[in-house]
């Protein structure tokens, strides 16, 4: 293609952003955005969504792409933690998606600001139990963190190299000396400390006592003996279980059906002890450049029906939106286990917001454990 067809194309209208970035990039150039592009696909101004890996699909943003010609621009975050540290450093996004449990802290960092409900037509179709969750509210009841996509934190493993715990769901399973090797927790506080304390049946898992973080860190030195390695990419355990270089891990759902799909033979483990519910949701930056017209058409995009049955048959996350299971096949909601979300969400392990204290303990404990101390 010459220069001058190339501009064609783009003040055309005929060639759109990933065509334009996947063009640039054969040839050795990476562009996040086409000011170019922009203008002819009629967006005021790029909008900047700082979000997790696989939640930037076209499918999750298609009524906000249809009115504005592109998808926003997007920008991975890989841990909560570090997601609030960039935008206390001064990264101006307009909108950021942590998980619930987190978003109190960006609310008390005043890194946020309300979100105005009524404007969302897709508000009224969530489950009450995500709209109506206090923790995540200010003071007069203003919200601060949309629900969005939702999951489960269990175990997947391999039901021919560890036969005796089929049947058996225990979270012990990562504590077995037999997989000496075999075994990768996730590279989190959660992610290790979490299951250790619902083994030693701690009385809230969230908020551990000195004497119940001691007890799970010494599990854990023992665990670390047995730990191939800890994750921070799902594609780390999918590759390794599919290996056989592992027998267990701790992982969400998501690892489980990617893994079926290719006729992995593995299992999706609901510990006994309990199995923690986690909810992403979208946040408002304070500060965002975008116009603010802009940011709740982005908003509500994602809240819509389609943008839930998506995740739900591709990544096997649950929507927060009650229509978007009618959209999907009761054979993959059975699959899934989510023919009665109600259910599920009534049971579960809500993931807590684990006091400041506590999380700095949490966060050190597992980087000591980590470094073999």
């Amino acid at each position: 293609m010459t220069p001058h067809e190339l501009k064609s194309r783009i003040r055309s209208g005929s060639l759109d952003r990933r065509q334009f970035n996947k063009l640039l990039a054969s040839v050795g150039i990476v562009s996040v955005a086409s000011p170019l592009l922009a203008k002819s696909a009629g967006a005021s101004a790029p909008l900047q969504v700082f979000t997790w890996a696989n939640y930037n699909q076209p499918e999750q943003f298609a009524a906000y792409t249809e009115k504005y010609g592109q998808p926003p621009e997007f920008s991975i975050l890989t841990e909560n933690d570090e997601a609030r540290a960039k935008l206390r450093g001064g990264f101006r996004p307009d909108i950021v998606v942590p998980t619930e449990s987190y978003a109190p802290f960006f609310m008390k960092d005043n890194l946020l600001d309300p979100i105005d409900v009524s404007r969302l037509a897709h508000w009224p179709e969530l489950f009450d139990k995500m709209r109506n969750n206090k923790s995540t509210m200010g003071a007069n009841g203003e919200h601060y963190h949309l629900p969005w996509a939702w999951g489960t934190n269990g175990v997947v493993f391999r039901t021919d190299l560890a036969p005796e715990y089929v049947g058996n769901p225990t979270w012990s399973i990562l504590f077995d000396p037999k997989y000496k090797g075999r075994i990768a927790m996730r590279d989190a506080p959660n992610g290790t400390i979490i299951p250790a304390a619902l083994i030693l049946k701690a009385k809230d898992p969230y908020d551990l006592t000195d004497d119940e973080l001691a007890a799970a860190g010494e599990m854990l030195r023992k665990g670390r003996e047995l730990v191939r390695f800890y994750w921070k990419s799902e594609a780390e355990i999918e590759q390794a279980l599919a290996a056989g270089e592992i027998a267990a891990a701790y992982a969400w759902s998501t690892a489980y059906t990617a893994l079926k799909r290719q006729g992995v033979p593995v299992e999706y483990m609901v510990p006994k002890e309990g199995m923690p519910i986690w909810l992403d949701g979208y946040s408002l930056i304070k500060g965002g450049s975008a116009p603010e017209q802009q940011k709740y058409d982005c908003l509500d995009a994602v809240l819509s029906p389609e943008s839930g049955a998506f995740n739900i048959r591709k990544l096997s996350y649950g929507a927060s939106n009650r229509k978007s299971y009618a959209l999907v096949e009761p054979q993959l909601l059975a699959e899934l286990g989510m023919s009665n979300p109600d259910d599920i969400l009534a049971k579960g392990l809500w993931t807590k917001v684990v006091p400041q204290a506590t999380l700095r303990k949490m966060s050190d404990l597992h980087n000591r454990v980590k470094s073999g101390f």
